[in-house]
């Protein structure tokens, strides 16, 4: 699972190219994602794919409505990897505002812990894993520095601590 949208999970195969660029310009290697989606917007053969926000936080965007354009500006943080998940789950709103386990990646860091579907994550590291904390708790299980998390969740109405070791599940750009 690569994403979730109105329509229910977003599946892909997830890898980094060699190299890449956008109207000849060449973008630091982004993470990419191959669709696996059966039905949809990106199960049809029309589109050769989305620019996500790995393309396009790089640039400054300006739209030119009238003339259809799309204008891209390097910005400062142009050249900054575009780290990818190093924890193996996919975490949404779960019922009483915290956080639930709605996909594990086989073999990933958060399965071999322990972590199942269905479990609802309480806190990672002492912050607490509310909706309002969603996008600093997925800049943490990035970081390539981090290497352990603890999770504390709930199974069954029974805490747990988990502690889950952090690893690269897609090559860091400039790794072989």
């Amino acid at each position: 699972m690569t994403g979730y949208g109105l329509g229910g999970p977003i599946r892909g195969i997830v890898g980094r190219p060699a190299a890449f660029s956008l109207g000849g310009v060449a973008v630091p290697p982004p993470v990419t994602r191959l669709s696996l989606q059966k039905s949809g917007a990106f199960a049809s053969g029309d589109y050769a794919g989305s620019i996500g926000m790995g393309i396009l936080r790089r640039f400054v965007v300006s739209f030119d409505y009238a003339h259809n354009a799309m204008w891209l500006t390097k910005a400062a943080e142009f050249d900054a990897p575009d780290l990818y998940d190093r924890f193996g789950a996919w975490l949404a709103l779960g019922y009483g505002g915290d956080l639930t386990v709605i996909d594990v990646v086989e073999h990933g860091p958060a399965a071999e812990a322990g972590l199942r579907r269905g479990d609802d994550v309480t806190a990672i590291d002492g912050t607490q894993a509310s909706w309002d904390a969603i996008f600093q708790l997925r800049a943490l299980l990035k970081q390539p520095d981090k290497t352990q998390v603890t999770v504390s969740a709930v199974r069954d109405g029974k805490p747990m601590a988990l502690p889950v070791t952090l690893r690269d599940l897609i090559s860091p750009p400039g790794s072989s």
